[in-house]
């Protein structure tokens, strides 16, 4: 009884925390849920009628644009009569365009205490800081909700972020609010030693966590220490993987100690959620309503299904700083099936992660950090991996030996160099490093792939 009434208490204050902040979440988590009720035809109507809406806007009142509209001869007409022949036409925004012309990419609409603020580090460690209007914060953060509620979760539900942020970032008053408001524990990933991990299980125990969000990596780790001490977690209904690539390896861990479904997000900085999996879905559902995405190849030409290439994004909110066609630096390809849930939303196959994240062999193979995670299970002496490539025909394979082992059995380094270059050629030189540990990206997030080529 005290549960039930402390939820309801719960949900109200989350419903009042907005109301006050007039954020018109709740508007837009309607507008949302809507769309989705709609066909696939009918949600493309929409998103071609967005779509327009921000190339015109673009064309009007960002400066940049502007330039970049004049000098392909492009006109309202054109944005008009086919806004998705136009989008085409446009280069792809590169991050060094917007560090070239951060202020030409800004709305002359918007005064600059209007715009929110923001930066990525990225997979290269170098900052790009960028804007966007409160609109486009308010959507971002209506379609986590609604997402949420596809996964069967509620606004009173105790939710865990195990994520990229230092403790000292969550000791401010206005973080402390939002926190309690929105019934969010967060863990950061910066500490992870088996004292910190035993702490954060026995919180989510004591709390009761319902739904539990975080890096692969960062969720492998908890799991393989959960696993190792024969602890459980029973009250996780819902695991939600994102930031980086999720593995088969790791959903398999994370699903068989959890004893929970896997759904894997796909989002970043600038655009905030991109794309989701819900609960027994074969792929992630693209927001239509949010972006426009493109997965082209090396040409800029679009690639059918089952086929990578890369991401560019349209943001279909976000007039304080318009991205179109940005070159995200991420792979992924898309899926032709129809989900079983039901949901009309187009389906990514699979997110293959970053370009940085690939080996590229003198062969002219590009290899994936699927391949590595499978190779490294085959044989025994390797707990944690990182394949570093300097150069096109070297790789360092990065490694913390496994505690059971005092050097690497030589049958596995054996087996492991056969099966690397028969898939990088035989030129490739292959070099084991033993490492203490794999380091942490700014963020706390760990790259299985590190490629300089």
């Amino acid at each position: 009884m005290i549960e039930i009434l402390s939820g309801k208490f719960k949900a109200f204050s989350f419903f009042l925390y907005h109301f006050l902040k007039n954020d018109k979440l709740f508007k837009y988590i309607k507008e949302i849920e809507n769309f989705r009720k709609l066909s696939l035809q009918e949600m493309q109507v929409i998103q071609r009628n967005k779509l327009r809406n921000i190339l015109l806007y673009s064309y009007k009142y960002v400066p940049y644009y502007k330039k970049v509209f004049n000098k392909l001869k492009i006109n309202i007409e054109d944005i008009n009569t086919d806004p998705v022949n136009v989008l085409k036409r446009l280069p792809p925004l590169e991050k060094k365009d917007i560090r070239e012309n951060f202020e030409d990419l800004c709305s002359v609409k918007y005064r600059k205490s209007d715009l929110i603020l923001d930066s990525t580090s990225g997979s290269t460690g170098e900052s790009l800081f960028f804007a966007y209007c409160k609109k486009s914060k308010a959507y971002r953060q209506a379609i986590k909700f609604v997402d949420l509620r596809y996964l069967g979760y509620k606004s009173f539900y105790k939710k865990v972020l195990l994520w990229g942020i230092h403790p000292g970032d969550q000791k401010g008053l206005k973080k402390v609010i939002w926190n309690w408001f929105n019934n969010v524990i967060i863990f950061p990933v910066h500490y992870m030693s088996d004292e910190d991990l035993f702490k954060y299980y026995q919180i989510m125990k004591q709390k009761k966590a319902i739904v539990l969000t975080g890096y692969p990596s960062a969720l492998t780790k908890l799991c393989e220490f959960l696993e190792n001490n024969h602890f459980e977690l029973s009250n996780i209904k819902a695991i939600i993987t994102s930031a980086e690539t999720l593995y088969p390896v790791q959903r398999e861990l994370i699903e068989r100690v959890l004893r929970a479904p896997v759904c894997n997000r796909y989002g970043s900085r600038e655009f905030g959620d991109i794309a989701h999996q819900y609960i027994k879905c074969t792929g992630l559902h693209v927001h239509l309503n949010r972006v426009y995405l493109e997965i082209l190849d090396e040409d800029l030409n679009p690639l059918p299904p089952h086929q990578t290439g890369e991401i560019y994004l349209t943001d279909l909110d976000n007039k304080g700083m318009p991205f179109l066609r940005y070159r995200i630096g991420d792979l992924a390809s898309w899926s032709n099936k129809k989900c079983s849930c039901g949901f009309e939303e187009p389906l990514l196959e699979k997110i293959e992660g970053r370009i940085f994240d690939l080996v590229k062999t003198p062969n002219g193979n590009r290899i994936g950090g699927t391949f590595w995670t499978i190779l490294f299970r085959e044989r025994a002496g390797i707990s944690q991996f990182q394949v570093y490539q300097p150069t096109v025909d070297t790789l360092i394979i990065r490694y913390v030996l496994d505690k059971k082992y005092s050097v690497l059995p030589k049958d596995s380094i054996k087996y492991w160099i056969e099966k690397i270059r028969n898939v990088c050629g035989d030129e490739m030189q292959i070099i084991f490093e033993r490492v203490n540990e794999i380091p942490q990206t700014k963020t706390g997030k760990v790259r299985i792939v590190v490629s300089e080529v």
